[in-house]
């Protein structure tokens, strides 16, 4: 699953107790094997739970972990350099990740495994063509989540660089679990309780699935729908609590102008209902306009997550970073477990 989202929200690591993190960090690469010795990793530099990437690699004995930074709205480059440095002493990992400004074809010349993560996005031809022939790039998600852009995967085939993706429904990751757990979260955040709701999940693919059938589980009347328009859109949305719009994958717009159910439309099947942007382009603003409570408030648009795993928590995202850190050891050569690498 998605590894970033268009606006974070996560708690920093600093919030969680440091026993529980480095414990975290430790079963975790021991269970899945991870082992990055001898390898340069290049990975970005961010905070809260995503500053834990780089501690991740070189708990896992990488030789050196490179990590890229920019300065955004979110926070200036050295504060997510500073946040990994702060993770990496607490969780006592070794003194193996170094700082770099900018990410040129010098610096990738050296590496031997690369993440596809929000500072080192995107890959494009004129930083694959830095790559050496055989070396691999890990996209941190599954293959069919990876975004067009991303990773220049032609330039990839014509260098001899693989790009791996990881299953995470795989018995030692099992991260697709926890989406459920993520929309109760983000269904909490506009009150609703979610046992006796009347909750609408609308969308095609894993993510609406996992949600439905966990959130009925939970004891809510779940009503899904593969997209709101049409009578089975009407019918799922019909006197709702709330709706979960669930779908990754889609590029068009599924709630407000332009889209499958306009905003009045919905107001009308269900006055009182509440919008949750779990995944897919959903217009905000005109819901909050409207007066139509929606988390998060920010405009997501397609193909990205409202939130991310780690809004819950920092065992997920440990989990689905170093799986997809094992992935792509694993086009190196290096073991782990069948059928956890995704060969894109």
């Amino acid at each position: 699953m998605r590894e970033k989202c268009v606006m974070d929200a996560e708690p920093g690591s600093d919030a969680v107790h440091p026993e529980r993190l480095r414990a975290l960090v430790s079963r975790t690469v021991d269970r899945l094997g991870l082992d990055l010795r001898d390898l340069t990793v290049v990975t970005e530099a961010a905070t809260g739970p995503f500053a834990l990437t780089a501690v991740i690699a070189a708990w896992a004995g990488a030789a050196k972990v490179l990590t890229v930074a920019r300065d955004s709205r979110y926070g200036k480059a050295s504060e997510a350099h500073a946040a990994v440095e702060r993770a990496r002493k607490r969780l006592g990992a070794p003194d193996r990740i170094v700082p770099v400004e900018r990410l040129d074809a010098a610096r990738l010349s050296g590496a031997d495994l690369v993440t596809n993560l929000g500072w080192v996005r995107p890959l494009d031809a004129s930083k694959v063509k830095g790559l050496r022939s055989g070396s691999a790039i890990a996209a941190m998600c599954e293959a069919w989540e990876l975004r067009p852009g991303d990773i220049d995967l032609a330039a990839c085939a014509a260098r001899g660089v693989r790009v791996a993706a990881v299953n995470e429904d795989h018995p030692a990751v099992d991260v697709f679990e926890y989406n459920g757990l993520l929309a109760v979260k983000m269904l909490h955040a506009l009150q609703i309780e979610v046992h006796g709701a009347r909750i609408a999940v609308a969308g095609e693919g894993k993510f609406a699935s996992r949600i439905a059938a966990a959130l009925s589980k939970l004891g809510a009347d779940v009503r899904r729908a593969p997209s709101l328009a049409g009578d089975r859109g009407a019918w799922a949305v019909e006197n709702a609590d709330a709706l979960v719009v669930a779908d990754y994958t889609r590029e068009r717009v599924m709630l407000g102008k332009g889209g499958d159910l306009s905003v009045e439309s919905l107001q009308k099947l269900a006055p009182h209902a509440a919008v949750v942007q779990f995944a897919g382009w959903v217009r905000a603003g005109e819901l909050r306009a409207a007066g139509v409570p929606v988390f998060p408030p920010e405009e997501i648009g397609p193909r990205r997550m409202g939130r991310t795993m780690a809004y819950l928590g920092p065992a997920p995202l440990v989990g689905l970073h170093t799986a997809g850190l094992l992935a792509g050891a694993m086009l190196l050569g290096r073991p782990g477990p069948e059928g956890l690498l995704q060969v894109i």
